[in-house]
């Protein structure tokens, strides 16, 4: 999810902790808990880092390595024992359970949205993204942002409160879940009846829209949930036999992006002895646009003369305007 949600998660977390009569009765371990839980909270992202290397080092390496399950024990440790010498004489099991759950949750919650996160390494380096739950998810951050208010003015106690909240968000994902199941069912029903194609449901800011990604051997078929069923709204073939790019191409920015993306459209162009390869990532669209994408422009021989990776919209006249945008030469 996003940092923001993150962070309002682990302050929710602290206040959770408060269940516990320790916690309850003690301040300075309820201010070591909550101190803990957003740095566990946020802790997975800390490959941000990897901005420095550059877009593709970013898109390759996020939600990997620090999302992985050595990493659910490691990132609790480190902060436990990072924390301990200026909170002398709390609990540390119980700092280092509360900032565990914490971690878990953040994993868990990234591998329910579109994004995804590679969360079984070293066992696997699979993508697991469940396409249940928006990377900025209003039900979640609202309702955790009411809960955070309500215990800084004193309101409620934030134990009870945020075991009610935490409980309502599990039904909230539960259902969630349920559903879009039904939906890739329903879908899959519609297209093909007597066959299985790849159908992926992805959610959006609306509560219960949904957009909607159906793969063929030959198209992409993109469209909404409407009153219950399928519309499609555009189809987008794939690249055709005749019209590719040299295979000896060597792009570190079309490898980051296919190591990364899913539902991958292809587009190649000929002009004045070039060839420009658009990759795109069919999951992230905003009506007819899709910001998220990879291009590489090189020679018949398959030399490489620029590569962009990065996130784009439309101005007013519908044209392309990158917003972040990588130039590699």
């Amino acid at each position: 999810m996003d940092t923001a949600s993150h962070f309002l998660i682990g302050v929710g977390l602290g206040g959770l902790a408060h269940l516990s009569p320790l916690v309850a009765t003690n301040p300075v371990l309820g201010t070591a808990i909550t101190i803990g839980t957003v740095i566990a909270s946020e802790a997975p992202d800390f490959d941000y880092v990897y901005k420095w290397k550059g877009q593709a080092a970013y898109l390759k390496n996020h939600r990997g390595i620090t999302h992985s399950i050595p990493a659910l024990l490691i990132w609790p440790t480190v902060i436990t024992f990072c924390m301990l010498p200026f909170f002398t004489g709390i609990d540390g099991w119980l700092l280092w359970l509360w900032c565990l759950i914490a971690v878990c949750i953040h994993v868990g919650l990234d591998v329910l949205n579109t994004y995804g996160t590679q969360a079984l390494r070293p066992f696997s380096e699979k993508w697991l993204s469940k396409d249940i739950l928006m990377i900025l998810d209003p039900f979640i951050f609202i309702t955790q942002l009411a809960g955070i208010l309500l215990w800084a003015f004193g309101i409620f106690s934030p134990g009870p409160m945020f075991g009610w909240i935490d409980g309502v968000t599990l039904v909230y994902i539960l259902i969630r879940a349920v559903y879009h199941r039904r939906l890739v069912r329903m879908v899959a029903n519609q297209m093909a009846p007597g066959g299985t194609p790849f159908v992926r449901v992805i959610p959006t800011f609306r509560f219960w829209g949904w957009q909607v990604i159906v793969e063929t051997e030959e198209q992409f078929l993109l469209g909404k949930i409407q009153n219950g069923s399928f519309v499609k709204e555009m189809t987008l073939q794939k690249l055709v036999d005749g019209l590719d790019y040299p295979l000896n191409m060597k792009s570190e920015v079309a490898d980051a992006f296919l190591y990364f993306a899913q539902s991958v459209y292809r587009q190649v162009e000929e002009t004045d002895g070039k060839i420009r390869l658009k990759l795109t990532d069919l999951r992230f669209r905003f009506g007819d646009s899709f910001p998220f994408s990879a291009i590489v422009e090189m020679t018949p021989d398959g030399h490489v003369e620029n590569q962009y990776l990065g996130w784009s919209r439309r101005n007013e006249q519908g044209e392309k305007i990158r917003l972040k945008e990588f130039l590699k030469k």
